[in-house]
């Protein structure tokens, strides 16, 4: 009985240990994340529901900013939208009237490909820095 006891408070402080570093390990990603994803991105090529749409979006851009701002072009009406985004795993949602939430499939230090489906249509964007 006293050994079953013993192991678990021994067991106990590994396990809020190993939460810790798990915690620790999430938050260093998503800032590392963050620290990629700042800066301004230029559409590089585009698709809508698998169709090439890079002409149609010429122009499209993307800001985002170490502190959680962002400004863009791409919406459903082409006005440009701003304002505060979320960053959560592979998930970048912008705060907006009716939010709008990307997928992130690539982030490299110039490269970023993101995927949202907007009005029915599914959308991939290739963005460069």
């Amino acid at each position: 009985m006293n050994s079953i006891i013993i192991s678990r408070i021994i067991k106990q402080p590994f396990h809020l240990l190993f939460a810790v570093v798990l915690c620790c390990i999430a938050c260093n990603n998503d800032e590392s994340k963050l620290q990629k994803l700042s800066g301004h991105w230029k559409l590089a090529n585009a698709e809508d529901n698998e169709s090439p749409a890079k002409d149609r979006l010429e122009g499209i851009f993307f800001d985002f900013t170490p502190t959680g701002s962002f400004s863009t072009n791409f919406s459903p009406t082409g006005d440009a939208l701003s304002g505060s985004f979320l960053l959560s795993g592979n998930k970048v949602t912008l705060q907006t009237v009716e939010p709008m939430t990307f997928n992130i499939d690539a982030l490299q230090d110039s490269m970023l490909q993101l995927n949202t489906t907007l009005q029915g249509h599914v959308f991939k964007i290739w963005l460069s820095k």
